[in-house]
C-alpha cells in the first residue's frame, strides 16, 4: 500500500497512509520494514494492520456519539489539519476551533475528550 514515512523514531517509522477515504497513522518498527528517508515508500497492508496507532486522541472513545456531526469525519479533518496527539491538541487549539466552527460542533468538549484519552505511545 502507498504510504508516506512522516518521522522516523529510533526502533520505528511513522507512516500515513488513507484507508477507506480516512487518514492513519502507524507505529511500523524498522525491522520489519527499514528506511532511513522520509517520504512515499510501499508497505504491505498486512505489515501496516499490525501496526501500532500513531497519537494519543481517540474521539469515538472519548465522546461516542454525543455530537450532531460524524465523530469520524471529525477526528478525519483535525488530522489531516495535524493534529495527532495530545501535545498537538494543547499547542494548537485554535485548529481544532476552526475545523469544529466549519462542522458546527462544541470545541471544549472535543479538546476535553482529547485530554481525557490515556493511551500510551511508543
Amino acid at each position: 500500500m502507498n504510504c508516506n514515512v512522516v518521522d522516523i523514531k529510533a526502533q520505528w517509522l511513522v507512516v500515513e497512509f488513507e484507508i477507506g477515504g480516512q487518514l492513519q497513522r502507524k507505529y511500523i518498527p524498522k525491522a520489519v520494514h527499514y528506511t532511513s528517508v522520509r517520504g512515499p515508500t510501499n508497505i504491505p497492508l498486512t505489515i501496516l494492520n499490525r501496526g501500532l496507532d500513531y497519537g494519543n486522541v481517540d474521539l469515538m472513545g472519548s465522546i461516542g456519539n454525543e455530537l450532531t456531526i460524524q465523530v469520524r469525519d471529525l477526528q478525519d479533518q483535525l488530522r489531516r489539519s495535524g493534529l495527532w496527539t495530545r501535545e498537538d491538541y494543547k499547542k494548537n487549539p485554535q485548529i481544532v476551533r476552526s475545523v469544529v466552527q466549519k462542522m458546527t460542533a462544541d470545541t471544549a468538549m472535543i479538546i476535553r475528550a482529547a485530554m481525557r484519552d490515556d493511551k500510551e505511545i511508543p
